[in-house]
């Protein structure tokens, strides 16, 4: 079969843009029958996610969690994870200039509400996102902090941020991106993610769209993706764990990928994510739109403060 007839249609939405995009009827509901890999080799708890009940329109791609990364060679381990609150440490003046966030409202704000002790991750609480308000406004004083989606993964090998608000899989996939492929070089990644798991979890699904041109063969392709051998080999390319079954999360480690590293470093055991992690973390979930709203109004006044 030639190339030209291998074509589908997929895209990779967040949950908090599910509901959205079902309501404005942008994607299909997934023929289960399809994808028989979904029940065989995904957690459990995709089978029926509380943001697609009965997985009606998605399909899991990855899960990860949200924390620091950092300079293992400028900020040990024991720095880190000695504080009494290690979110504290993105406002710590001593690496002002080389402190980044992501270009994403919804992930920074988070940051300032844990930094501030609120574990709501979708709060309404006028107050909450005032305190978390101040916070990052103070953080422009304090750090001269920079924003760049691409930080973690890219900017600090670069050496351009000591410091970057990270997902789990960046963290991992940074290893692709030091200027030498050394071992002695990927030992200055570190990620920090709360033992208590006090802090944000979250994956990525895959749909179908309502106007999918070859809706059959995009089935396939999900139910290709979601395969043990599969999801895994493209956890060794992404960085990005998927939520299967089989992959024993205690030897991520250890076990070595196709590329002959560890699915994850071991010195970075905070990025390995487990099934209890996405019962047991925080979710930042949709917002209505007034909500939505006064979240977008926090991360205006940020930027403004910014500029």
């Amino acid at each position: 079969m030639s190339a030209a007839h291998l074509k589908f249609d997929i895209f990779f939405p967040t949950i908090d843009t599910i509901g959205k995009l079902v309501t404005a009827k942008l994607i299909q509901p997934l023929q289960h029958a399809y994808v028989p890999h979904l029940v065989s080799d995904v957690w459990e708890s995709y089978q029926n996610p509380f943001y697609d009940q009965g997985w009606h329109y998605t399909v899991p791609y990855t899960i990860y969690t949200t924390g620091i990364a950092y300079r293992r060679d400028v900020i040990p381990d024991a720095t880190i994870a000695g504080m009494p609150n290690p979110w504290e440490i993105m406002w710590d003046p001593t690496y002002k200039g080389k402190v980044g966030t992501y270009d994403d409202y919804r992930d920074t704000i988070c940051l300032a509400l844990l930094k501030n002790g609120f574990t709501d991750l979708n709060t309404t609480n006028q107050a909450e996102l005032d305190k978390a308000q101040s916070s990052l406004i103070d953080m422009i004083d304090a750090v001269d902090i920079r924003v760049d989606i691409n930080g973690t993964y890219i900017g600090i090998p670069k050496g351009t941020f000591l410091l970057h608000l990270a997902w789990s899989g960046d963290a991992v996939a940074a290893a692709g991106y030091w200027p030498k492929a050394t071992m002695a070089n990927y030992e200055k990644m570190g990620y920090w993610f709360p033992a208590d798991k006090k802090g944000g979890v979250d994956n990525d699904t895959i749909a179908i769209p309502t106007n999918a041109q070859h809706p059959v063969l995009a089935h396939a392709f999900l139910d290709w993706l979601v395969t043990y051998e599969n999801a895994m080999t493209n956890f060794a390319w992404t960085g990005y764990q998927p939520p299967q079954r089989q992959a024993d999360v205690n030897t991520l480690t250890t076990t070595k990928t196709v590329y002959g590293l560890p699915y994850v470093f071991p010195w970075m055991p905070d990025a390995v994510v487990r099934e209890e992690d996405f019962q047991q973390a925080l979710v930042a979930g949709e917002l209505t739109p007034q909500v939505d709203q006064q979240w977008r109004d926090v991360w205006q006044a940020f930027e403004s403060g910014r500029s």
